[in-house]
């Protein structure tokens, strides 16, 4: 969760107020990433659509998405509302050098 952390705090840090959607549950420490759970597609719609019913953003940043699913899901569901700035900045491999993403995941999201 180090990414999501940091990115709260950089938000926080400009004066911004930052909300956070979460794509998949890693298992780390600040030497490695041991595993990653992907989330339930629903439970990751369900985040998107909590947000944007309360605290609409004026940009969203998209991060480590782990599965090809979540990914079209993602999109599906953004796709529902008003047009943001959508900064896509993908994780693919933590600064231990684990991968973070399903292969398949990077090919998904040239499509």
């Amino acid at each position: 969760m180090g990414g999501i952390q940091a990115d709260i705090n950089t938000i926080s840090d400009l004066g911004c107020y930052a909300t956070s959607v979460l794509t998949a549950l890693p298992v780390q420490n600040t030497q490695s990433v041991r595993k990653i759970y992907a989330l339930d597609v629903s439970a990751l719609v369900e985040q998107i659509e909590a947000i944007m019913e309360d605290v609409v953003p004026d940009a969203i940043k998209i991060g480590m998405v782990h599965t090809p699913e979540l990914v079209s899901a993602i999109v599906q569901t953004l796709s529902k509302y008003e047009r943001r700035t959508i900064v896509f900045d993908p994780v693919m491999v933590a600064t231990s050098e684990h991968r973070v993403i399903e292969e398949d995941t990077i090919s998904s999201c040239t499509t």
